[in-house]
């Protein structure tokens, strides 16, 4: 059975009870950063990022501790999907596509933050395939929509969001060479 993100909407709200300066988009891609570039990324240190006071992750209620735990752990799953079940954290297909592109852009600056935070390019060189989905990431977090869509924008929409997706993945393959290598010999 494939694992849900849960609704975007619901995470602004519990991401917001926290004092959080980010979205639901933002703060999944933070975390996918900071995990395609260190698979064993604590929680703790997500959950740290994602608070702008001094409230501590034991100050989370049950709701939000459990919410950002499925969270944490959904993504670590899915970026070791093998069937290529990963998903964005983002608002669903009946939002205004000018919210859809802004959170496109926010999953985008949120996972090049979540790259730097965990060091990428610090420990090893930075693949070419990767450097060059980086800086189209850096572009598309740059994205904005006016109000007038049409069927081209949805569509356009769509392929960004697919690329965003499979670039994350290609990133993750890259960058996680131990566990690429062990997949090959099983």
């Amino acid at each position: 059975m494939r694992m849900k993100l849960p609704a975007y909407h619901d995470v602004c709200a519990s991401l917001d009870r926290i004092n959080s300066t980010y979205d639901a988009s933002g703060g999944h891609a933070l975390l996918c950063g900071m995990l395609v570039v260190n698979v064993s990324t604590p929680m703790l240190s997500w959950v740290k990022e994602l608070v702008i006071d001094d409230t501590a992750p034991a100050d989370l209620d049950s709701y939000q501790n459990e919410l950002l735990q499925n969270i944490y752990e959904m993504a670590r799953c899915q970026l070791q999907d093998t069937n290529l079940g990963f998903e964005l954290l983002m608002p669903d297909d009946s939002s205004p596509l000018s919210v859809r592109v802004n959170a496109l852009s926010l999953w985008s600056q949120g996972f090049l933050l979540g790259l730097s935070l965990a060091g990428i390019g610090k420990r090893q060189a930075i693949p070419p395939d990767s450097a060059e989905l980086i800086s189209d990431f850096a572009r598309i977090s740059q994205a904005e929509h006016n109000n007038n869509a049409d069927q081209e924008d949805e569509m356009a929409y769509l392929e960004v969001l697919e690329y965003l997706k499979v670039g994350v993945l290609l990133i993750n393959e890259e960058l996680q060479p131990v566990r690429q290598s062990s997949r090959l010999s099983q």
